[in-house]
């Protein structure tokens, strides 16, 4: 009834090759996804540099300056821009295209029939991509991406190991937790809970420290990618000469108001504005976007301005989907490393079933205490009395929820004397 000695050392063979072959699967998708968009951050850091030089021919004074944007032409810079889309989108691929796979082998034996199924999940991706324009580079990193971890799981993950029988209850055990997790942590407010996150977990510790310094160091940046015109730090234009010279100002001056710098001759802008037939022609690439007259546009700038951004905005979906991506991804490798420690200690004290459920209960609980302290932390923006005081406060969370607190109110620094003694703090958060 029981197996024998003689069959242990197969079984464990068996696990380990299991192992080893879903290893290469994800090393796979990670490699070729981080060669894509180091590729793709690279072409945007050129596409910056040469908007900065030609802000900076025109007479501009731009961010970065122009010591700091050489750097954009390094391709290692370009690399290390493109871990943050690796390990955030390029994750996320990898693991809704393994979670498919495993479904597809577990419930439907790898049947052919349900293939068509499955290409519904990529064909939606790339519509969803593609509706408001043609994104190439991005339909590409979603074509290749799965397709590698398809390609790298049907050659090295044969049958004979991909049909073992698995019971539901472990499988369960860690699809449920994960799930719940996910589903929590993204119904939190988006930008406060990042915040929260890097002042009260990443900053405080060396190894935190570390990857929010290199976040904002390679990150910043690279961000270009998805970002839509309205988002951007630096934003040109150029104004058509055919307007008269009073006219030309008060456009000029209101795109400026909203940070447009205008650019002289033949260089490349994100947006022209020309005049036709007494009206205002809002143009990207050639491409006529948005129409108003000039008094209407003089009266309300922004509402336009909003308006052209989003109609040339063709990242939004994948803007979108890096944000979900990021929780996805934090969630999964989070939840992996606490659950294979974790599971080793309570496998040699109760091994079976009950391990892998006490593992999944011990998990979820941590996961949930997590975004309780970061509730708690982004809670204490609200109602401080003395928040000068707050400001040299010996506990650091308190002084960082200060001045978030100042942030958020818009009230003006100023006030509050002891900022002058956080100007020299060597905590980043601060």
């Amino acid at each position: 009834m029981f197996p024998s000695k003689k069959t242990r050392p197969a079984q464990n063979k068996n696990k380990t090759s299991e192992a080893a072959c879903i290893i290469k699967v994800i090393f796979s998708g990670v490699a070729v996804s981080q060669l894509l968009f180091t590729f793709i951050v690279y072409l945007s850091n050129i596409a910056l540099y040469n908007k900065i030089s030609s802000v900076l021919s025109a007479g501009y004074l731009p961010v970065p300056n122009q010591h700091v944007f050489q750097s954009l032409k390094d391709p290692l810079y370009a690399f290390s821009g493109g871990l943050f889309f690796t390990f955030s989108s390029g994750t996320a691929l990898i693991i809704l295209t393994v979670l498919s796979l495993w479904v597809w082998d577990r419930f439907f034996s790898r049947s052919s029939y349900m293939i068509l199924f499955f290409l519904l999940i990529p064909v939606y991706f790339l519509f969803q991509i593609n509706r408001t324009g043609f994104s190439p580079l991005v339909s590409i990193c979603f074509i290749f991406i799965p397709g590698v971890v398809i390609f790298v799981f049907l050659k090295f993950v044969p049958d004979t190991i991909a049909n073992r029988n698995h019971s539901l209850l472990k499988a369960g055990c860690i699809a449920l937790p994960l799930l719940l997790l996910f589903i929590v942590w993204d119904a939190q407010p988006g930008n406060n809970m990042f915040l929260s996150i890097r002042d009260h977990l990443l900053l405080s510790n060396p190894a935190g420290n570390k990857i929010t310094g290199f976040y904002y160091s390679h990150t910043l940046y690279p961000a270009e990618v998805f970002k839509s015109i309205g988002q951007k730090t630096i934003k040109t234009c150029r104004i058509e000469t055919a307007f008269s010279k009073s006219n030309y100002q008060k456009i000029e001056n209101a795109l400026r108001n909203y940070d447009y710098l205008s650019l002289p001759g033949r260089s490349s802008v994100e947006l022209t504005i020309r005049d036709q037939d007494s009206s205002l022609i809002f143009m990207h690439k050639n491409r006529v976007k948005l129409k108003t007259s000039m008094q209407a546009f003089l009266t309300d700038p922004e509402k336009f301005l909003s308006e052209f951004s989003e109609k040339t905005d063709r990242m939004s979906f994948f803007r979108h989907f890096t944000y979900i991506s990021i929780i996805l991804s934090f969630t999964v490798i989070i939840f992996t490393l606490f659950y294979t420690l974790i599971y080793q200690v309570i496998n040699l004290i109760k091994p079976g079933s009950t391990a892998f459920i006490l593992t999944s209960v011990i998990c979820t609980f941590i996961g949930m205490s997590l975004l309780i302290f970061v509730n708690q932390s982004m809670n204490h923006t609200k109602g401080y009395d003395n928040i000068n005081g707050a400001m040299v406060s010996e506990y650091r969370h308190r002084r960082i929820a200060a001045l978030r607190y100042i942030y958020y109110n818009k009230l003006e620094i100023k006030k509050y004397h002891n900022y002058k003694k956080m100007l020299n703090s060597p905590d980043a958060a601060e």
